[in-house]
């Protein structure tokens, strides 16, 4: 009896955890899908200003004012 008493309580009260343990994983996943394409964007400007070093900021103004979200 009180072995089936305890895994009740133990039951109930682990319940929450699990919720929050879920809620961070689905967190956790959301926000990895968000930020994967704008630093995906980043990191290939920045190869291609990389590529190109002999370049100034102002020439390489031209193809960076395209990929720039309008506001």
């Amino acid at each position: 009896m009180v072995l089936a008493g305890s895994w009740l309580l133990s039951k109930v009260a682990i319940g929450p955890v699990k919720q929050a343990w879920q809620k961070q994983l689905d967190f956790t996943a959301d926000a990895s899908h968000e930020l994967r394409i704008p630093i995906t964007v980043m990191q290939t400007n920045l190869e291609l200003a990389m590529d190109s070093p002999e370049e100034t900021v102002g020439s390489q103004m031209k193809w960076r004012q395209k990929s720039l979200p309008s506001t």
